[in-house]
């Protein structure tokens, strides 16, 4: 939800437990991961419990700039960490141009709903990915530029062909090449 011009919102929510974030991204996007330059907060009260019925006033966020050190950092570790195991090779549209700002991820799921157990950094102006898995096995892979969230217009989706499912079969250790990962705008 989006604040009003003085910063105010109102969410309406069932009765639970929630923990608050507030996020400003610096491109406008509405979701995906953070990056330097990206407003940030999480609110100092979470988590907070709601009642049936209730209204709550919450204090102010104070909303602070990702720092593009800690970025790196954080990207170098997590669902980001360099591992033996990895997956790699090029994401494309239909035309066979390289497609950048492109997240290729791995699921254990082939339904690949929620949140994947490993991501890729965004791909850069050549389309190259790097795709890091903490061991082996099977893995289904998707590909996407904004994360998370249901597809938006304009965004950029696909999944890896090689197998009518998506899956890879990756043995510890190894660096395969996937290829061309080939994706498509969502309209």
């Amino acid at each position: 939800m989006q604040t009003d011009k003085e910063g105010h919102f109102t969410i309406n929510l069932p009765a639970g437990r929630y923990s608050l974030v507030a996020r400003k991204r610096a491109d406008g996007g509405r979701s995906g991961v953070l990056a330097p330059g990206d407003l940030n907060a999480q609110f100092s009260g979470n988590p907070v419990t709601v009642r049936s019925g209730e209204r709550m006033v919450l204090d102010d966020f104070s909303l602070a700039q990702v720092d593009a050190g800690v970025h790196a950092q954080r990207q170098a570790e997590g669902i980001f960490a360099r591992t033996e195991t990895l997956l790699h090779g090029q994401v494309v549209d239909s035309d066979s141009a390289p497609v950048s700002d492109v997240y290729v991820f791995a699921y254990l799921d082939s339904r690949m709903v929620g949140k994947p157990v490993h991501m890729s950094v965004p791909t850069g102006a050549d389309g190259l990915f790097s795709l890091y898995l903490s061991d082996g096995g099977t893995y289904y892979i998707g590909a996407r530029s904004a994360f998370g969230g249901p597809l938006e217009p304009g965004e950029w989706v696909g999944t890896f062909d090689g197998e009518a499912d998506h899956k890879v079969i990756v043995a510890r250790g190894a660096s395969d090449d996937l290829g061309t990962l080939i994706v498509k705008e969502f309209w």
